[in-house]
């Protein structure tokens, strides 16, 4: 159960500090080539993000644990990185701008970042269904 909480935890962290590193400059929030909406849509992601993120994090070490609550949690940071999938499919996105793309081993890291957090998260809902047989 240590584990689950440990990797919701650094998924949260990632997904908190992460996505206010990258979007709280010239690049998105305030990059001039995108409109005030546009703007608006990516501050507005940005902060439910990060309340959904404190709240996975509140979720997952409270003073009175909840059995229920790192299921919870990591279904919250689930449904965040889920999302990044479709997103991708919209006509017209891009992982990044052209040339300010950063590519690890072949693959987009925002892609790579996302994938990596999905396994973690997977791996997370396995050690807590393998947790509940053996209870």
């Amino acid at each position: 159960m240590l584990l689950a909480r440990i990797l919701v935890t650094l998924v949260s962290i990632e997904t908190l500090v992460g996505s206010n590193l990258a979007d709280w400059n010239h690049t998105h929030i305030f990059s001039e080539m995108w409109s005030p909406h546009a703007r608006f849509h990516a501050a507005w992601f940005v902060f439910a993000v990060s309340l959904l993120s404190f709240l996975s994090l509140g979720l997952l070490w409270p003073r009175r644990p909840h059995p229920q609550a790192t299921c919870i949690a990591a279904a919250i940071q689930m449904c965040i990185w889920l999302a990044f999938f479709p997103a991708m499919l919209v006509p017209h996105t891009l992982l990044a701008d052209p040339g300010s793309e950063i590519t690890l081993a072949g693959i987009d890291l925002n892609l790579l970042g996302a994938i990596l957090n999905v396994i973690l998260l997977a791996i997370v809902f396995v050690v807590l269904r393998a947790n509940a047989i053996t209870e």
